[in-house]
């Protein structure tokens, strides 16, 4: 390739990095609308805008339920965070984050043998999880186990 052909692939390779950049703007506007409902407590709309999100970004879809999971938690709605946090596993086996909530739930609905063996798991996964957060988490297991 000639001195010409060069400079097509690089002024080509650079518009698809511009072009790219354009596709994730729908994708950080939707996660600052979630932010801002979830802010102001209008959380279907919120719920709304992550079914969507996992719908149009497929690659995103365990995340999207692990933040519907959240909503529903913080809600009350325990049994369908529950649910949401199931299948955001049933994805993701590997995310520590969605055990540790998981086992949350089933801690406030006083399974305490769930809680604690979802606590074990998310302390157990390699990534994911700060040392403060798995401390936290041991420090839950002794006061359950106790």
């Amino acid at each position: 390739m000639g001195p010409e052909g060069e400079q097509v692939a690089s002024l080509s390779m650079r518009w698809k990095n511009f072009m790219g950049t354009f596709k994730l703007i729908p994708l950080a506007c939707s996660m600052l609308a979630t932010v801002a409902f979830e802010t102001f407590g209008w959380y279907k709309l919120a719920e709304k805008t992550l079914r969507r999100r996992s719908e149009k970004w497929p690659t995103l879809r365990a995340v999207s339920l692990f933040e519907l999971g959240s909503l529903a938690k913080e809600r009350g709605e325990f049994r369908k965070a529950e649910r949401l946090f199931k299948e955001a596993i049933a994805i993701d086996s590997e995310e520590a984050h969605f055990f540790a909530e998981l086992g949350d739930v089933y801690e406030k609905c006083k399974n305490f043998q769930l809680a604690v063996a979802n606590y074990r798991v998310a302390i157990e996964k390699k990534d994911g999880l700060s040392e403060e957060i798995r401390t936290l988490l041991r420090e839950k297991i002794e006061q359950l186990t106790a």
